[in-house]
């Protein structure tokens, strides 16, 4: 009967993670993982990759490139900051305490994850908000951007982007997914049924995957931004001093 009933918990710990089974009442990452298993890690290291490659290439830029040091890409480097976080600490603690697993036990590194998870998820999604005032300004009150944005309303901006993600961070030691999470919190109630953990954890899969999305969104479809690209890659940037170059 014993037998039984563990068989069965290990069929619905597969069903919420393929990666996951439960041995001994603990909850814990299988020594023989299936096919699916690897095919999704794999995938989500890949991501990982992307995210922070990315990003880096978006911080390099801004910084390095006289021309890129204005407000708007101020935001940028801000949001690239948040993103590259997100790869190097996000990623793998998700993939090494995912949601479902800490359901099972609330330790230490799961409150950590879900700190990380909390914070930098907010950061970026706040950095995004702070980028469309920024552009909304530009375009629709191109007259008067230059004072109401100026770099003091900048600097402004970021600092309550990071402070307000971090109080949010420090202040919730739970799961919290840029905009699908704040989506479920809102339609939840009204549908009356409990929202799967294998959805939830997909959901936040999809959330993370948004900060390797954001570097193809806000940077690389500037021609400033693929001409620092472009040098930067190609390994130009080590043979002089460009600092002050012209980007095409």
């Amino acid at each position: 009967m014993e037998q039984k009933v563990s068989m069965n918990m290990t069929i619905i710990v597969n069903d919420l993670h393929p990666c996951y089974v439960i041995q001994d009442s603990k909850y814990m990452l299988t020594t023989s993982p299936s096919i699916i298993c690897v095919f999704l890690y794999a995938l989500l290291a890949l991501l990982s990759v992307i995210t922070i490659c990315g990003n880096l290439l978006v911080i390099i830029s801004v910084i390095y490139f006289k021309q890129l040091h204005t407000p708007t890409n101020s935001l940028i480097l801000s949001l690239a900051v948040a993103d590259l976080l997100v790869g190097i600490i996000a990623f793998p603690l998700s993939m090494a305490f995912s949601l479902s697993s800490c359901l099972y036990h609330e330790g230490l590194f799961c409150k950590v994850r879900g700190t990380f998870d909390i914070s930098l998820s907010t950061c970026s999604i706040l950095n995004l908000c702070c980028i469309s005032i920024d552009r909304y300004h530009a375009v629709c009150q191109p007259l008067t951007y230059q004072t109401k944005i100026s770099h003091r309303v900048v600097v402004f901006m970021i600092l309550m982007s990071w402070g307000v993600s971090g109080i949010i961070g420090i202040s919730f030691f739970s799961y919290v997914g840029l905009l699908t999470f704040f989506l479920y919190i809102i339609f939840q109630p009204i549908t009356y049924n409990e929202t799967p953990i294998a959805v939830i954890e997909k959901l936040n899969w999809l959330t993370l995957s948004n900060s390797m999305l954001n570097p193809f969104i806000y940077a690389f479809f500037y021609c400033w931004f693929r001409s620092a690209f472009i040098t930067i890659i190609s390994g130009k940037i080590f043979q002089g001093d460009l600092f002050n170059s012209k980007l095409l």
